[in-house]
């Protein structure tokens, strides 16, 4: 057979061969797939460090309003919702003493006392009220642990935050270094 031949020969096989073969997709599919198992958790580990990362800066934000708020006000606030921001058109005051965003406050989720935030949910207990609240406490617990967090956390008017592994935070936890 002359070599001319041979090649139309090919060529027309060759021809014939359009996109890729279900062996070479299941192939593909599978790499992707493994990358996938190794990244994964590593994703999942950025996004607890991003959120209790969230959590320690927001209670770190809420102690210098409550310092500020008591040096204006001489006690510490009854509610986070005293700590947002005024009705517009109105100056601050002891109940909304614009110290920090209505995120913080509490004010768009409608609870004085609790709000959530990047995965943790917030709660403030105030001992006393106003305007006689001279301690107060804050406990930032992930929504679903092992989800959006790992650890929870805790501060007081003493702006020491402390962190706990397994459970809800208290006074006797570690602190933060």
């Amino acid at each position: 057979m002359p070599l001319w031949v041979y090649n139309a020969r090919i060529s027309r096989k060759n021809a014939r061969r359009r996109g890729f073969s279900l062996v070479e997709l299941i192939m593909v599919t599978a790499i992707i797939l493994i990358i996938a198992t190794f990244a994964l958790p590593n994703f999942l580990r950025a996004r607890y460090t991003a959120n209790e990362t969230s959590a320690v800066s927001s209670l770190r934000i809420l102690y210098g309003a409550q310092t500020q708020y008591a040096s204006s006000y001489n006690s510490f606030s009854a509610d986070v919702n005293s700590l947002g921001p005024p009705p517009v058109g109105t100056l601050p005051s002891a109940t909304a003493a614009d110290l920090v965003d209505s995120v913080l406050s509490g004010q768009i989720g409608g609870q004085p006392l609790k709000f959530q935030k990047s995965g943790y949910q917030f709660i403030y207990t105030p001992a006393g009220s106003f305007p006689s609240v001279q301690q107060y406490t804050f406990q930032a617990n992930p929504l679903v642990r092992g989800n959006t967090g790992q650890r929870s956390f805790f501060m007081d008017q003493t702006g020491i935050v402390r962190y706990n592994d397994a459970g809800p935070a208290t006074v006797n936890d570690n602190p933060i270094s």
